[in-house]
């Protein structure tokens, strides 16, 4: 069985899970149901799927199974790092289906949820099996959508049992608990964009996010304009793209290649725009790339913010007109 410790400012993995899973409900729980036996490995459990999306009193559960010991197994997915809406989600789940085991898998877990878990295997006193599974994506194989579609190469899924724990901090130490300083840097970076864009009238967004990546609606499901820092630490890097990840591949493709017709006449405008059809992969990306990480100084991060801001809105000027008409040429509202 593989389990790992998690503190509470697990390291960044190398590979964000939306750049092969861009949506949760869509893309990473088919694959994941698909694929239940890779997570069984991790639990030293043999999973049998029941139904995905199972309904009951408190909404959809991800994943129901069944384990080997006909023991019903509700599992809870999702593509960023544990937060307090689905720890409330599993437990709801959990109770809707009497499960006897409880799974949780995220990319990373922070340390409180390590306590929660902790404490409520605890309470439940041995009468129900309780995990939290992280997954990352490192360089191997190839890895294929749930119907066999190849989503991205030379990556393979690891699955890591997370080690829990009850161990509370004293009262004295909470009250100089915060958050890590990565994920404060991060929220800053996107706060300050953020309001540069609530400035030009590109958005009316006020909170930003404490992670590596954020992104504004198009007023297309599944299409948005993005920015976000990527590459890790051997080449790190801001991107700012248009991401077109919509329901399915060939849409995807259809929509990026329209948009390409007219690419001579957007670099007039936008010189300095990378194409990235991703041909065997469902999503599509045009972006802007510049060096740069959220450990860089406070000057570099000012010029890296100035930057984004005004990639983004260039960009948005540039296509929202021409993906308007593309839309609606493709019957699509």
């Amino acid at each position: 069985m593989a389990t790992q410790e998690s503190g509470e400012t697990p390291e960044t993995p190398s590979v964000n899970l939306r750049e092969v899973w861009p949506n949760e409900t869509s893309d990473f729980t088919p694959w994941l149901a698909e694929n239940l036996h890779l997570l069984g490995d991790a639990l030293d459990m043999k999973l049998r799927l029941i139904q995905s999306e199972a309904y009951g009193y408190g909404g959809f559960t991800d994943i129901l199974a069944e384990s080997d010991e006909h023991e019903r197994v509700v599992i809870e997915n999702q593509l960023e790092p544990s937060d307090n809406d689905h720890f409330i989600r599993l437990m709801g789940y959990a109770a809707d289906h009497k499960a006897s085991a409880l799974v949780w898998v995220a990319p990373r877990f922070w340390e409180y949820h390590q306590r929660l878990l902790g404490w409520l295997r605890e309470a439940m006193d041995g009468n129900r099996k309780i995990f939290a599974v992280e997954l990352q994506l490192v360089p191997g194989d190839e890895l294929h959508r749930a119907d066999g579609d190849q989503t991205t190469s030379g990556y393979s899924p690891e699955f890591s049992q997370v080690a829990l724990h009850n161990n509370w901090p004293e009262w004295s130490e909470l009250t100089t608990y915060r958050d890590s300083d990565a994920r404060q840097r991060y929220r800053d970076f996107f706060q300050t964009i953020i309001g540069e864009l609530r400035r030009r009238g590109m958005t009316d967004q006020v909170n930003a996010p404490a992670r590596n990546d954020h992104g504004f609606p198009s007023g297309f499901e599944g299409i948005s304009y993005r920015v976000g820092f990527w590459g890790g630490s051997d080449n790190p890097r801001l991107d700012v793209y248009l991401w077109i990840a919509t329901g399915g591949q060939d849409r995807n493709k259809e929509i990026f290649d329209a948009l390409y017709q007219h690419r001579e006449d957007i670099k007039v405008q936008l010189d300095g725009v990378t194409w990235d059809r991703r041909n065997n992969q469902r999503m599509c990306s045009i972006y802007f790339s510049r060096s740069g990480s959220i450990g860089d100084p406070e000057q570099e991060l000012a010029a890296l913010q100035e930057w984004a801001s005004d990639r983004l809105a260039a960009l948005r000027d540039e296509f929202q007109p021409r993906l308007e008409v593309v839309m609606k040429a493709l019957g699509t509202d």
